[in-house]
This record gives C-alpha cells, sequence and structure tokens, in this order.
C-alpha cells in the first residue's frame, strides 16, 4: 500500500515518523511519500517530497501574510499526491493546511483521508468541524474532551489516548543519567535548573524567548536553561541570550532537561503537556504579533474563536491548574506566577496532584501501534 502524510511542523513530524515506523510492523511493504522533517527522514529517507523547515508558521497575521505562498504549496501538494497515487492520506495536525488539501483532494481522487491529531476547531473556526464531517474518512484524537465534541458533529472519531505517555514512560525507564553527569556533559552549574522552552517556530523563539530570559537575572540563585532546536541554532542569538550570566543554551535534550527541573516557563503547545507528563511545574506563555493578536481579539467578539483555556493540561483538565499569561499579560505578570512555582510548595504540590490526574484520563496505550493498525486494515479494506 502507499500512504502520502503531511506534517506540517516539528511536533507533527515526531508523531509522522513513529507512525510510519508503527505501519511498517504492520505492512513492511508499506511506500511512503511525505510532507515532514528530520524524524520523518530517519525513518523514510527516500519518501520527503517537502521539508517541514518550510511551512512553519504561526500567527493569523503572519498565515495571510503567506497567502501566496500556501497557495503555490497547496497547488504543489495536490500533484504531489495525483502523481504518487497513493491508497490512502494521512494528515496530522496543522489544520488550516491539511483541511484545505482534504477537501481539494477529496475531489479528485477516491482515497480514504485520516486524520491523526485534528486540529482544535473546537476552539477556533467552528466552521471547519463541517470539512472533516464532509472530506475525512476518520479522525484519530489525542485528547479525550474532543471525542464528546466531535461525535456531536457526526465526525466519525477514535481516540486511543494520548502517544506522548507512552513516549515519555519508554525515555523514563531507559533513562539512567545522573544529574551529575548531566551538569558536566552541558558545563551547567550545581544550582535548581529552571527549563525554559520557548517553542519550535522562529516567531515564538523571536516573541516568547525574550520574556522567559527576563526573570532570569531576578533570580541568580537558579539556573536557566533553553531547550534549544539545533535546527534553529542561528536564530536563537537574536535573543541576546549571552547578555545572561546565569542562561545557558542546550540542543535537542528537552526530555533529560525537563527530567533534571525544578520548575518551567513553556510557550503554549505540545510542550506543555509533556511538562505535565514529566512533572515539572509550569507557568505557560504565549505571545504573537500585535496585528494577529488584535484580529485574534476580534474573532473572539465575532464568536470565532471560543476557548476560556489554550495550554493542553487545562485543556484535559477541564479548569486552570497551571497559569496562562497571553500578550501584555505574559510582561505583567510572568515574574509574580513563576515566584509561586518556585517558592510555594502548596502551589507546587497542587500543580503536581493534578498532573497525576491527567496522566491518569490519559492511559498507557501504545497509540500509534493502535492508530497504524486501523489505518492498514482500513485500507486494506
Amino acid at each position: 500500500m502507499k500512504y502520502f502524510i503531511i506534517a506540517g511542523e516539528v511536533s507533527g513530524d515526531l508523531h509522522g515518523a513513529n507512525l510510519i515506523k508503527s505501519m511498517l510492523k504492520k505492512d513492511n511493504k508499506a511506500v511512503f511519500r511525505y510532507y515532514g522533517g528530520d524524524r520523518m527522514k530517519e525513518v523514510c529517507p527516500e519518501g520527503i517530497a517537502m521539508h517541514i523547515n518550510e511551512l512553519a508558521v504561526m500567527g493569523i497575521f503572519e498565515v495571510i501574510s503567506r497567502l501566496p505562498f500556501f497557495i503555490k504549496h497547496f497547488s504543489l501538494c495536490i500533484n504531489e499526491i495525483i502523481d504518487f497515487q497513493p491508497d490512502a492520506i494521512i494528515l496530522i495536525d496543522y489544520g488550516g493546511f491539511n483541511l484545505r488539501i482534504a477537501s481539494l483532494i477529496k475531489r479528485k481522487l477516491n482515497v480514504p483521508i485520516y486524520y491523526f491529531i485534528p486540529p482544535k476547531v473546537w476552539a477556533w473556526g467552528l466552521n471547519r468541524v463541517h470539512k472533516l464531517q464532509k472530506y475525512v474518512d476518520k479522525v484519530f484524537s489525542i485528547l479525550p474532551f474532543e471525542v464528546e465534541f466531535f461525535k456531536s458533529y457526526d465526525v466519525n472519531v477514535q481516540y486511543y489516548g494520548n502517544p506522548l505517555v507512552k513516549e515519555i514512560n519508554n525515555f523514563l525507564s531507559n533513562y539512567n543519567e545522573s544529574r551529575e553527569s548531566f551538569l558536566r556533559k552541558n558545563n551547567l552549574y550545581d544550582k535548581p535548573i529552571i527549563a525554559l522552552l520557548p517553542g519550535s517556530r522562529k516567531q515564538e523563539i523571536k516573541l516568547c524567548l525574550n520574556q522567559m530570559l527576563s526573570v532570569a537575572n531576578k533570580f541568580q540563585n537558579f539556573q536557566f536553561v533553553i531547550a534549544g532546536i539545533s535546527l534553529l541554532k542561528n536564530f536563537y542569538n537574536y535573543n541576546d541570550i549571552d547578555d545572561f550570566k546565569n542562561v545557558k543554551i542546550i540542543y535537542d535534550q528537552t526530555y533529560p532537561l525537563l527530567y533534571h527541573s525544578h520548575a518551567a516557563i513553556v510557550t503554549s503547545g505540545t510542550a506543555t503537556l509533556e511538562t505535565a507528563l514529566f512533572k515539572v511545574p509550569q507557568v505557560v506563555v504565549y505571545k504573537t504579533s500585535s496585528l494577529s493578536y488584535n484580529i485574534g481579539q476580534v474573532l473572539i467578539a465575532l464568536g470565532y474563536i471560543n476557548v476560556k483555556n489554550f495550554s493542553l493540561p487545562n485543556l484535559i483538565a477541564r479548569k486552570e491548574i497551571v497559569k496562562e499569561l497571553l500578550q501584555n499579560n505574559v510582561d505583567k505578570f510572568l515574574l509574580s506566577e513563576f515566584k509561586k512555582i518556585v517558592e510555594e510548595k502548596d502551589k507546587r504540590n497542587e500543580m503536581l496532584n493534578e498532573y497525576e490526574k491527567i496522566i491518569e484520563t490519559l492511559g498507557d496505550n501504545d497509540v500509534y501501534e493502535l492508530v497504524a493498525n486501523d489505518i492498514v486494515n482500513l485500507t486494506i479494506k
């Protein structure tokens, strides 16, 4: 069987790589063509059609400003799919691009379309749920609260759990590096570590990291360590990291860093759930351009955006268990909220107890294996 996969971001690339590995166990003759990144390329080097570095962008204005770019790539992607003639198409996250592809390709090819990790249509652009219902044959959700929502719109949805739980449990079972070894290897001080996770997109790093760093000089008894991504290595210098004596950057070691951390400041996204699964108290921040933020406020007023929380731990818990700071509130409240999670024992314990409830809710299934099994079986039929 032939599968075309589209994953437009770093997290989607990881999910795509793990899904391909699981699908090859079920169908070792499977052939893949994909929009993905280095993780997928490691698993299937001959299948890459476009690297995600060319696709990742955030913010309403930023997306609009690049519409000619995306229109061009919609056309290129459709042509790639038609030329490849897949037996099935697998979409991973990246809603704006993938939903458009689903609606366009369904009219041209009579092949099943599966969506692994659907876009958050319940929060943003509710009208998009109808595209999932109309153009996608099966949705595989990784968030438990989504199931009821999708079923209410007659979307064919399946929930097996969240793959991060199994992935992080596997890491914890195999990781045996001592704190001393980790510090020595990365030239770090013998001080409590605060992990800074500024995101995986250039725009996120540019807008969020400076605010994270602003806290560092006020807490000299901690060392602040940035979870860097080597693909973006040249971009972190924008934030003048060298000006901070107690700040270091290490690359491609997010899980070891979280394992050894006392607390974290995290840009909203998958990393907020990873931080919770590592049981590290956190403050969540998110900043976008002023224009994108103002457009977003208008859309909230008009009812196009409907969500009270934006971080995954809070969405799964259905209440605020980690503090979320958006836009100007990052500047105003980050220092005070950070002090709470590093200095107030009751606050830390309360958050850690809520993390345990989240972990119990998510379960420990091998999600990639279960989703791969469904996709292969449904496609063969």
